[in-house]
């Protein structure tokens, strides 16, 4: 369990995250993280990346089914005859070990990475 008290909720930090990854010119400052795309994704012509980055970042149709926690850490949609997937995962600073708080975006690097479902 986290150890702060929360700020912002767990799904509130993920989504913003999620929709700034590339950078957008937000006023807030970022959250530190990075973004992983798998050798399938990369495989794939720009347009399709850039289609793909676009439907994992504006994704909002979070419900119990695909998002048990209320993180919106987690969800897959259809893309042409494949179903993709993006996950959240939380790490310390320097990426060896998860993060003992994730509210906490001092100690906390987020990873989103996306892949196609059979990847995962």
């Amino acid at each position: 369990m986290p150890t702060t008290t929360p700020v912002h909720t767990l799904h509130e930090l993920n989504d913003r995250f999620r929709h700034d990854i590339i950078g957008h010119g937000s006023s807030v400052p970022p959250i530190p993280g990075r973004l992983v795309i798998t050798r399938g994704i990369a495989a794939l012509p720009l347009g399709d990346q850039l289609h793909i980055l676009h439907q994992v970042q504006t994704f909002s149709d979070f419900t119990e089914a695909n998002d048990p926690h209320g993180e919106h850490a987690c969800a897959s949609f259809p893309f042409r005859h494949h179903t993709m997937m993006w996950k959240i995962e939380y790490y310390n600073d320097d990426l060896t070990a998860d993060s003992e708080d994730p509210l906490n975006l001092e100690q906390t690097h987020r990873v989103l990475t996306i892949m196609f479902s059979h990847e995962y």
